[in-house]
């Protein structure tokens, strides 16, 4: 089953995060069109994922090594930081810091390394976006979105968003 409802805010949510304990890490991203390009392939397999640039900063891989001491989970905000989270994975739910570049094409039967939880808009079917969602959350995904479009939820980057958590918890080494 799902729970969804609808949050009117009139506050700054990072700040509200942080109030309530929440640490806020940030990475770059050098995102580009291609993150909306639909699949075209007739196989899966077959799409070839586009590479964005990305930057982890030391003190992020820091905070997410002591969240992991701590017992913490990782929210990732955005399919991409996703990707790029999970491009950097090093083991036990660690990131390397630095640049580098993602071309990773999370499908299903991709177990995430790092990622706990995703904070994501509702995206259009067909798109490498849902794909990924499908690989989180298995055929669950259809059921949540039949759920949204009923209830007149808004779909792609300035829609609703929804909170993920995957079929099969983040693999720890």
């Amino acid at each position: 089953s799902f729970e969804f409802g609808r949050i009117q805010a009139d506050f700054n949510v990072v700040d509200a995060l942080e109030d309530m304990g929440i640490d806020i890490a940030t990475i770059d991203l050098r995102v580009g069109i291609d993150t909306f390009r639909p699949i075209k392939t007739e196989l899966l397999a077959d799409h070839q994922m586009h590479s964005e640039l990305y930057d982890i900063p030391q003190v992020t891989a820091d905070l997410i090594a002591s969240t992991r001491r701590k017992g913490g989970r990782v929210v990732a905000v955005g399919t991409t930081v996703t990707r790029t989270l999970e491009t950097a994975a090093c083991g036990d739910g660690l990131v390397n810091p630095g640049e580098g570049s993602s071309s990773l094409f999370i499908a299903p039967g991709y177990r995430l390394q790092v990622v706990d939880l995703m904070l994501t808009n509702f995206h259009v079917p067909g798109s490498t976006l849902v794909v990924m969602i499908s690989a989180m959350m298995g055929d669950r995904w259809r059921e949540s979105y039949a759920i949204a479009l009923e209830r007149g939820y808004r779909f792609l980057s300035f829609g609703d968003t929804m909170l993920l958590e995957p079929t099969t918890p983040a693999r720890r080494h």
